[in-house]
């Protein structure tokens, strides 16, 4: 029979003393996001790496930190101190009891001792980023304003903590709760889907303004909070342009052009007794009607918003009209 190796990227030294723990009737897995608490070399350290974004001290929020900076381990000591490692191998495993301060930031939870580190894996079933991304930024007055939201784990969110106070499926959902700055909340709750959940939020406001969406998304055992401007604008015609149609014959557009000298006027040169279509369309405004103002004093008024099919896109609404004169 061939002798047992360990598999890639598992030191020989945590290999050996798995395989003894699983031989004495003990439990312990490398993939859990806890691993222990643990001894370090006090002249030389293995964590050394102190990030400098970790805005809290929390586990999430240290591990959160030392994965942003590429490190595969975050070490909480002395209740507020977080550093990072891709090696743990020359640290010496203690006793739970001496990892004994509660964390600042989230009582629950533990943040090392006086002279041992609580250890942790990186990836872990703790909220690592999330994004708040409105389909608009500026939306009309009268139209709902929309948003797509999405919280992504550090891991699947069935992954081991190797915490007795947790399971699976602690992890499942996703809590969300919002706040649209006009006065109105909510809350609502996403399963996540491997280390992904997304929700849509939808809102109609009532008056003109500048909007700031603050969200709050949390687990059992993290918070992130994101933010993002929207302005509602009143729906009043603006970016008017007039052009020629698409589809025109090119033989029936001469060569040379005529210049107006009428300031803010744009000219379009056509032949003499020669049918030419030109298209009106705005950037914004909703329930527009055109008008036309002919050489012979007449006027032509359409509302073509009632039977456009397909509105403009990347703008915020948008109506067209076409007129054939000669």
């Amino acid at each position: 029979m061939a002798p047992i190796e360990p598999r890639p990227g598992v030191s020989r030294r945590f290999w050996v003393w798995g395989l003894l723990l699983l031989l004495c009737g003990c439990s312990v897995s490398v993939a859990d996001w806890y691993q222990g608490c643990y001894h370090d070399n006090v002249v030389s350290p293995t964590f050394q790496i102190e990030p400098g974004d970790c805005e809290h001290v929390t586990p999430a929020d240290c591990c959160r930190a030392c994965y942003r900076l590429g490190y595969g381990y975050a070490g909480l000591q002395g209740g507020d101190q977080c550093s990072c490692t891709n090696d743990i191998n020359r640290l010496v495993l203690t006793t739970g009891d001496q990892c004994n301060i509660q964390c600042p930031d989230d009582t629950t939870q533990r943040c090392g001792g006086n002279t041992s580190l609580d250890v942790y894996r990186v990836e872990g079933p703790y909220l690592l980023e999330a994004s708040l991304s409105p389909a608009m930024e500026v939306v009309q007055l009268g139209d709902t304003a929309q948003a797509e939201v999405t919280a992504v784990l550090a891991s699947p969110y069935n992954i081991s903590t190797g915490l007795p106070s947790y399971n699976a499926s602690d992890f499942q959902t996703v809590d969300f709760a919002w706040s649209y700055g006009d006065g109105q909340n909510g809350t609502s709750q996403g399963r996540v889907t491997m280390d992904t959940s997304s929700i849509s939020l939808t809102h109609l406001y009532t008056r003109v303004g500048e909007y700031t969406i603050e969200l709050r998304i949390y687990n059992l055992l993290s918070t992130l909070s994101i933010r993002t401007n929207i302005t509602i604008v009143p729906p009043i015609p603006r970016d008017l342009e007039i052009e020629r149609a698409p589809g025109s014959d090119p033989t029936n557009i001469p060569s040379c052009s005529y210049t107006s000298s009428a300031s803010h006027t744009e000219s379009l040169t056509v032949f003499v007794d020669t049918p030419f279509s030109l298209e009106a369309s705005v950037g914004r405004g909703k329930n527009l009607s055109f008008q036309w103002a002919l050489d012979d004093g007449s006027y032509r008024i359409s509302t073509p918003y009632l039977n456009v099919i397909s509105p403009c896109q990347g703008v915020v609404n948008c109506s067209r009209d076409i007129q054939v004169g000669e």
